[in-house]
């Protein structure tokens, strides 16, 4: 099966509870032969990209395919709600989902992509499981 896990960060950078918890998934489907792939906002790739509205970015991590994703949050259409709610997160949702298929995709946490991204994924057809992880 062809899994999407959802994170608001993940590994290297990021080394917290839920980015423990999300490798850890991801390794266990690997190892029952699945294939992973972890779509991850990155809160310090605005920062490197002067000039740039959003930045995407592609890599292996620990084995995993990881799309790292960031957006200067000042784009938000409400900076104070922007943890959870922002429509550009789902348009990075929407752009890998038209190069790459999934079986299931699987949430874990929305911060900065935004709750939208739930909808994008309802529309594409896929079945979605959600963890409610820290404050989510």
């Amino acid at each position: 099966m062809r899994l999407l896990y959802v994170v608001h960060q993940f590994l290297p950078h990021h080394v917290t509870g839920t980015e423990q918890y999300v490798r850890s998934m991801a390794r266990a489907m690997q190892a029952l032969g699945h294939q992973v792939t972890v779509l991850s906002y990155e809160p310090v790739l605005p920062r490197v990209a002067a000039g740039r509205t959003y930045v995407e970015q592609d890599e292996v991590v620990d084995g995993i395919e990881v799309r790292r994703v960031g957006l200067h949050l000042d784009l938000s259409p409400n900076i104070t709600l922007a943890d959870y709610h922002n429509p550009m997160g789902s348009r990075f949702v929407r752009r890998l989902l038209d190069t790459r298929s999934f079986d299931v995709a699987h949430v874990f946490h929305l911060r900065f992509l935004g709750v939208e991204v739930l909808n994008e994924l309802r529309l594409a057809g896929l079945p979605v499981a959600v963890n409610l992880m820290d404050f989510w």
